[in-house]
């Protein structure tokens, strides 16, 4: 289905511009006399120059925050002292690792003129063990920073080139010279005992930097197969790296109406959520609540990805006065560091530790237990937020400030039952099932084989004797027997031929007819007996396999034919060289064929189809009809009847290419079939009695009750709900209340 950049000193400036935004660079000023907190942090194991540190993260002690940090508007929030107040002041988390935690703190005092410099501090702390901190003026332009869990860091001078290593007394150990045309990007992991970042050069080209944790230098080159990334915190705190990827299967999008920017959703966050930082399996979401258009603030909420957990609310509201929160980073097993900024515009640094986990709130777990009710939360949450659902991907507008409204499902893509059917990480083609792919149909099923199946029309166009006649045939080639009784000659042919290729498709595919005496037809092997044996094995068990599998015993008719209809279009696929060449390999065309080499032309599709239907009793008959245009029999498809009523279904035009068949072709009618489709219904064949079918057997289809279906393509049935939901002509997330056109 749908189906480099000048050199020269110029653009150097320009890219050291561009890389300071994205490594999030903070000038400062040459002052180094600037007052010192000399209280050092307790140092715990061995620098990270010398050794790799053990990751050690305990769970914090309440008591101990109480008793050392000042409580503020909520019990749960405590202030940290790191940025000293006043006007002027903006602080940041660089990146928590480990106990440790960097802040940025810039002065940016405002004289008037503009002139007076800005300086920049850092600090160290290990906020949820100690009180202690340590500042510390690098006095240069800092750009890629990286701290490790032992407290020790590194720091990027990008006007000297230079970066330095410190420990976690914020003592100089050594420094690195880099290339003069390099350009740091971000840290990436250790490897050989080097740390590795990426890098660029002035035309773009990426490369990797190595430094010498035993101070032996640096060196450039690509980068590793593979990264010891343990030591670090995620590359990324927006996760940015994940988001904007059109190859996410499992992501579904939630569009605001009326305005220009989209959003992804991961169905475990409320709606309105965006995500502010995000550590390994936990993130914070935040939410604006408005009222007439206006915002009236914003609260904050912990998530538990891997547990499925969320706090409670921590609302600006709770503070004493006007605050602006910002979420800078995660710290402990349920720790988050804050900045709070007063309309004054001085900041504070928060730490909120949330005393509250309940199950989260909507999550849509699309796992096979209760699909359905996932499914209708989500919907019924879009439909009151005035939002469409849909999975088409964002663009990404190379805006900042877009990127950050993203919010990405993370790693739950292998529970939803919504992910995309091409994902081949979630569906490895080496799954030895049948049917791997069907997460929702994968029912179990206790059918079993039955040799004995023809249709209803078949039956009246030619009798009783002639339906024993291809019984008696498939019960001997199924015992290797030679001969079979049969009334005729002309019937021994028909059993071997076309009644075989539709009421069982392996027989004509290996044998032939030979002589007609004393009543009986002789059955010619084209193959040895015992391989024909193993064929027939094979053969029947993959039928009953695929029904099984997705076909529940308590299935209604109309469920039977819709799981069958998806089974069929995403098993096989359209084989356009076969229709190029469909007259002179005419004699290689069957329902076996497209079983086996899961490839096929209409009336192949059509074969199978009605078979499968057949074996879990639901009454199918292979039909067609002349083209308005060419006035030929052009296509196959297949007359079904649900609950007494007659529908036509078309599993070849259902194709999609994915597993999202086309409902368009599933349960539809012979009006649509000509006005839409351009097919002669007065000419509508069944049981190959040719267009005098139409005139010697009732068979219509009239039928509109599933006419809501014929806008989309299928994603989901839930039993439980007797729901269908589609995506519709717009890709918007719709739902079928199947039961009703049931009864």
């Amino acid at each position: 289905m749908n189906t480099k950049n000048t050199r020269g000193a110029g653009a150097r400036a320009a890219l050291i511009v561009l890389l300071l935004l994205l490594c999030a660079v903070v000038t400062a000023g040459c002052g180094k006399d600037k007052k010192q907190n000399d209280t050092a942090v307790t140092v715990t194991g061995t620098p990270a120059a010398t050794a790799t540190p053990v990751p050690a993260t305990p769970t914090p002690t309440v008591s101990f925050v109480k008793a050392t940090y000042e409580a503020i508007g909520d019990g749960n929030v405590y202030r940290l002292p790191i940025a000293e107040a006043g006007v002027g002041k903006s602080c940041f988390c660089v990146q928590v690792a480990g106990e440790y935690a960097l802040f940025n703190v810039s002065d940016n005092p405002d004289d008037g003129t503009g002139e007076t410099p800005v300086t920049t501090t850092y600090v160290l702390a290990k906020p949820l063990q100690s009180s202690d901190f340590r500042r510390f003026e690098p006095g240069y332009p800092v750009g890629v920073t990286t701290l490790f869990q032992d407290g020790s860091f590194l720091m990027e001078d990008v006007q000297n080139q230079v970066i330095h290593l410190y420990d976690n007394t914020m003592t100089e150990i050594r420094k690195y010279t880099y290339p003069e045309n390099l350009y740091m990007v971000r840290y990436l992991g250790e490897a050989d005992g080097k740390w590795c970042f990426s890098a660029t050069n002035i035309d773009y080209e990426q490369t990797c930097l190595y430094l010498s944790k035993t101070g032996d230098g640096t060196a450039v080159g690509e980068e590793p197969s593979g990264l010891n990334t343990e030591d670090i915190a995620l590359k990324n705190p927006y996760g940015w790296d994940f988001c904007v990827d059109d190859s996410l299967p499992a992501t579904w999008y939630l569009h605001e109406l009326g305005k220009p920017r989209e959003a992804i959703v991961f169905p475990m966050a409320r709606i309105r959520e965006i995500k502010e930082t995000l550590n390994g399996m936990r993130m914070v979401g935040r939410g604006d609540y408005v009222t007439d258009g206006e915002s009236e603030g914003r609260d904050f909420r912990l998530y538990n990805l891997e547990k499925g957990t969320v706090s409670e609310a921590l609302p600006e509201s709770a503070f004493s006065e006007k605050v602006s929160l910002r979420a800078d980073e995660i710290i402990g097993d349920n720790c988050v560091i804050f900045v709070a900024a007063h309309p004054d515009t001085s900041v504070e640094v928060l730490l909120w530790i949330p005393q509250e986990e309940t199950p989260i709130a909507g999550f849509c777990d699309f796992s096979k237990a209760e699909p359905g009710k996932a499914m209708n939360e989500l919907l019924d949450m879009a439909a009151a937020e005035g939002i469409v659902i849909t999975t088409e991907p964002l663009t990404d507008d190379g805006s900042a400030e877009t990127l950050k409204e993203i919010l990405y499902e993370y790693d739950f893509a292998g529970k939803f039952i919504l992910a995309r059917r091409n994902n081949p990480e979630l569906f490895p083609a080496s799954a030895e099932t049948i049917h791997p792919e069907n997460m929702r149909n994968n029912t179990n099923g206790h059918y079993e084989f039955n040799p004995h199946v023809f249709s209803e029309f078949y039956t009246k166009e030619y009798g009783e004797a002639r339906r024993q006649a291809l019984f008696n045939y498939v019960d001997a080639a199924r015992a290797g027997e030679d001969w079979f009784a049969c009334p005729d000659l002309d019937t021994m042919w028909w059993c071997m031929g076309r009644l075989g290729h539709f009421f069982y498709p392996v027989g004509p595919e290996y044998t032939f007819a030979g002589d007609y005496r004393d009543g009986k037809g002789e059955i010619t092997y084209k193959i040895p007996k015992e391989e024909f044996a193993a064929k027939v094995q094979e053969f029947e068990k993959k039928i009953i396999d695929i029904v099984n599998d997705a076909v529940g015993d308590d299935y209604t008719e109309m469920e039977k034919a819709l799981a069958l209809y998806e089974f069929l279009t995403e098993y096989a696929t359209y084989d356009y060289e076969m229709l190029a060449h469909c007259t002179e390999w005419m004699d290689r065309q069957g329902g076996y064929r497209i079983l086996m080499e899961k490839t096929g032309i209409c009336n192949e599709f059509a074969c199978l189809y009605q078979y499968l239907l057949l074996q879990c009793g639901v009454k199918a008959e292979e039909s067609g009809g002349p083209s308005l245009t060419y006035g030929a029999d052009s296509h196959a498809w297949v007359y079904v009847t649900i609950d007494g009523k007659g529908y036509l279904v078309d599993p070849t035009w259902g194709e999609t290419g994915e597993r999202a068949p086309a409902l368009a072709y599933f349960l539809f009618t012979d009006e649509l079939r000509q006005n839409r489709d351009g097919f002669n219904a007065a000419k509508f064949d069944v049981a190959g009695a040719g267009e005098d079918a139409r005139r010697k057997y009732s068979f219509e289809a009239k039928d509109t009750r599933f006419e809501p279906l014929w806008d989309g393509k299928y994603v989901a049935m839930d039993r439980a709900t007797k729901s269908i939901y589609y995506l519709n002509q717009n890709g918007n997330l719709c739902r079928f209340d199947y039961g009703t056109a049931e009864n």
